[in-house]
């Protein structure tokens, strides 16, 4: 299904909550293949299932990005831990979290992601993400967050 959401709408890579789920951040199975790509959002419904696809900025799109297989010997694009949770933070609407403490509730409890598994997220891929200018006070907040519970 991943190599098929690549496929059907690009340029784009897996990400956000299918990541998040792929990579055993949050506890919820996710059955929606979630895309990003520099174009147009869209959501595609097709036999196989649905796919959305959510716009981020030519500058935010690349970092973080690395090629993942499949069990049948495939390759996609899929994002990092640090990547899909960069995505997921740029990509919350009228999200408040820009304090350490904020953004740790929205981690910890919205999200529900095990502490110790975000203190194995790449900082740097953050901080790539915070340079590229887009939400950076979030990005940022995500980045000490991340930091703080190690």
């Amino acid at each position: 299904m991943p190599l098929v959401a690549n496929l059907l709408y690009g340029p784009s890579y897996v990400s956000l909550d299918f990541a998040l789920s792929q990579h055993g951040l949050i506890p919820e199975g996710v059955v929606t293949v979630t895309s990003v790509t520099t174009r147009r959002t869209r959501i595609c419904t097709t036999p196989l299932g649905l796919f959305t696809y959510a716009h981020l900025p030519a500058a935010l799109y690349s970092p973080g990005i690395c090629q993942a297989a499949h069990s049948d010997g495939t390759f996609y694009l899929m994002a990092t831990p640090a990547k899909a949770l960069c995505d997921k933070v740029v990509l919350t609407r009228k999200l408040q979290a820009t304090s350490v403490a904020g953004m740790q509730q929205f981690l910890l409890e919205d999200l529900r992601i095990d502490a110790d598994a975000l203190r194995n997220v790449d900082i740097g891929t953050i901080g790539q993400c915070a340079q590229a200018g887009y939400k950076v006070r979030h990005l940022q907040a995500l980045q000490k967050a991340v930091e703080a519970l190690r």
